[in-house]
């Protein structure tokens, strides 16, 4: 009846909570998804990887992706999509490119091609020492996602460089110059004393400097230094594949 009252201890008065829902559904309805999802699912990816080709990492060129694929179900489905992004400066950029693999062998593969990404691209034309992060997705229709480790360009790669000096052994090892290896654009820069020699023959002897940044975009100088501070310039601004270990030194 309008305008009627009731007591709260009156026989079948209720008075509902404020949110009658209950305080765990949140957690109840993610658990339920999962365990839809588990149920759903029939692949699991891992093991995701950029395959290094013999010519190397390079940009604007395509390079191959992999992942591992294992079947929890029986299934027809075997195609993976793979996506690459790129980070730079804390920025992710999604490269728009996109490949399709099919499962061979417990393995998927695709080829994916490592597009300049737009902010590095402008420091990178003027600093060949900038250096940024590729990584990739990969998934599945009926599985899950799976992210690569990061593929850092330009690759930092290392090697050895031998500078032959022309000075038999005998006299090397009296020499008191220093050879000062370096590149402007890296913080790389080593000094190796000539009489530290690593190998030598009848009339010459060799300097190695070790874990050099192999690649063609970072430009090496090497200068000798005497005991009395002054420097004698052997080359400048050269690439390490045209470093030859004929380089000498008289």
């Amino acid at each position: 009846m309008e305008g009627s009252w009731h007591d709260i201890n009156d026989p079948g008065f209720f008075e509902p909570a404020e949110d009658s829902e209950p305080e765990n559904q949140e957690y109840a309805t993610d658990n339920l998804q999962q365990m839809q999802d588990a149920d759903t699912q029939e692949v699991k990816l891992s093991d995701p990887q950029f395959v290094e080709s013999d010519d190397g990492f390079d940009f604007n060129r395509k390079c191959r992706v992999r992942v591992k694929v294992e079947y929890l179900k029986e299934t027809a489905r075997k195609k993976v999509t793979f996506s690459l992004f790129s980070t730079y400066n804390g920025e992710i950029q999604d490269m728009q490119c996109n490949a399709e693999g099919f499962e061979s062998g417990g393995v998927a593969e695709a080829e994916l091609t490592l597009y300049y990404n737009d902010a590095h691209y402008a420091d990178y034309s003027n600093d060949p020492s900038k250096t940024l992060d590729y990584f990739f997705k990969a998934s599945h229709s009926r599985g899950n996602e799976v992210e690569s480790p990061p593929l850092t360009m330009p690759r930092a790669d290392k090697g050895p460089i031998w500078i032959r000096v022309d000075l038999t052994p005998d006299d090397a090892i009296n020499e008191t110059r220093v050879l000062h290896f370096f590149s402007k654009a890296t913080e790389y820069d080593q000094k190796q004393p000539i009489k530290d020699f690593i190998e030598d023959d009848d009339v010459s002897v060799l300097v190695k400097f070790s874990d050099v940044p192999t690649s063609d975009t970072i430009a090496y100088s090497l200068e000798a230094i005497g005991d009395d501070g002054q420097t004698q310039l052997i080359f400048e601004n050269t690439r390490y594949s045209d470093i030859q270990s004929t380089e000498q030194l008289t």
